[in-house]
């Protein structure tokens, strides 16, 4: 990957497309923190996070993003998984516990929130590390999902239409991957 440069602007979203192995995983990996760039520098805002002698943990940068197969840690349950997105920001294991429940609750997982990673449906599993990922975000990032209704308790019952998305026709219901 080299020459990449890319703005967002604040509120904003970003969809990375391109073909298998073009580097749509390394950039967000390099953005959230997980790898260090060999030259350059990553910007968060006005925010230096990734440069010469500057390396922000991942945990530090406020941002999250949901890997295709959220890894969770199988010994703790779904609750601890999302409320470890809050460790080291100074809150008491009871806080960070409590926004993990209410995160949670949001996405539908309330009665789930004591289940272990191994007894989780694939899209249980999906919902907890998305509910991981919006606990971490701070919340000048919360914002824009707020004015769009994504965090409130009702955010399931969001039409995706409203967000620029169609239903999908049959014939590509059943596309390959």
């Amino acid at each position: 990957m080299s020459d990449v440069s890319c703005e967002v602007p604040s509120g904003g979203a970003m969809l990375v497309v391109g073909p298998s192995g073009s580097g749509k995983t390394t950039l967000l990996r390099l953005i959230a923190g997980l790898l260090r760039p060999d030259h350059g520098s990553v910007r968060i805002g006005s925010r230096l996070v990734t440069g010469p002698n500057v390396m922000i943990p991942p945990h530090r940068r406020g941002i999250a993003f949901v890997f295709q197969r959220p890894t969770l840690w199988p010994h703790m349950t779904a609750l601890d998984n999302v409320a470890l997105a809050l460790v080291g920001r100074g809150l008491r294991r009871r806080e960070r516990r409590a926004r993990a429940g209410e995160t949670l609750d949001r996405l539908d997982m309330s009665k789930r929130r004591h289940a272990y990673p191994a007894t989780l449906s694939g899209g249980e599993t999906q919902r907890v590390g998305l509910a991981r990922a919006l606990t971490g975000i701070t919340d000048e990032y919360k914002k824009p999902l707020r004015e769009a209704g994504l965090l409130t308790r009702d955010a399931r019952k969001v039409e995706p239409k409203k967000y620029g998305r169609r239903k999908a026709r049959k014939s590509e219901q059943y596309s390959k991957r």
